[in-house]
């Protein structure tokens, strides 16, 4: 029987950065850029959640300030990012019933795999902190793409897509999920509703709260759903 997986995105699933890093983004900038350009810095961001800091960064500095840059321009933009952003995610916390919600999908004998654009070492400082490590097989962060990771994954577990589901809020998580015919839940996503979409909720409170309708989604596990 193939393995079956619950793939989460990170940020605005499981962790409420509540706009952590788009501000951040916009204060790496600040002190440089018209107010037109910190705009544009917003909204790119807005639109595509998921992608690495890295080359958000790099179109920052090619399109938005239309200038060349070097490696270590990039990586001094990151750790400046990576700066403000930890000043700030010290008052931000896990979403509510995120642990509950876990602890059922272990229960089912689910594996659960965060593929996140976050860099994997401040994913794990934010669970350690919440007590939420344990329950994650592993972490794929955001050094390659979300399709690679995918593949690797279905690859390392010996899996096909209808034993996966992906949580996710941004389009980067719905097209690497479609890309692969995987179910998509969009939780607490800004973007319209998609036709191919399995379920979309607010929160990970509500997706807990229609846990039987969840589970419908894997095929060895429809049974199962039908009983509770």
């Amino acid at each position: 029987m193939s393995s079956s997986l619950v793939l989460f995105d990170f940020d605005g699933v499981i962790f409420d950065s509540s706009d952590v890093k788009t501000q951040s983004f916009v204060d790496v900038y600040r002190e440089e850029a018209t107010p037109e350009q910190l705009k544009e810095i917003e909204l790119y961001h807005r639109e595509n959640f998921g992608i690495n800091r890295i080359y958000k960064f790099q179109h920052y500095e090619k399109e938005i300030f239309k200038r060349e840059y070097t490696e270590e321009r990039i990586i001094h933009l990151c750790d400046k990012f990576a700066h403000i952003v930890s000043q700030r995610i010290l008052t931000k916390s896990i979403f509510p019933r995120t642990k509950e919600f876990l602890e059922k999908l272990k229960a089912d004998q689910l594996n659960l795999v965060i593929v996140s654009g976050a860099p994997e070492k401040e994913i794990r400082e934010i669970l350690d902190a919440n007590g939420l490590t344990s329950y994650f097989e592993e972490i794929y962060d955001g050094m390659k793409s979300k399709i690679e990771h995918i593949q690797t994954i279905l690859y390392k577990y010996k899996t096909v897509p209808s034993q996966m589901i992906f949580l996710g809020d941004g389009t980067t998580d719905y097209n690497a999920a479609t890309h692969y015919d995987i179910p998509f839940v969009a939780v607490n996503a800004a973007f319209p509703p998609q036709k191919n979409e399995a379920m979309r909720v607010e929160s990970i409170a509500e997706l807990k709260s229609r846990y039987s309708e969840f589970l419908k989604h894997f095929e060895n596990l429809g049974s199962k759903a039908n009983s509770q």
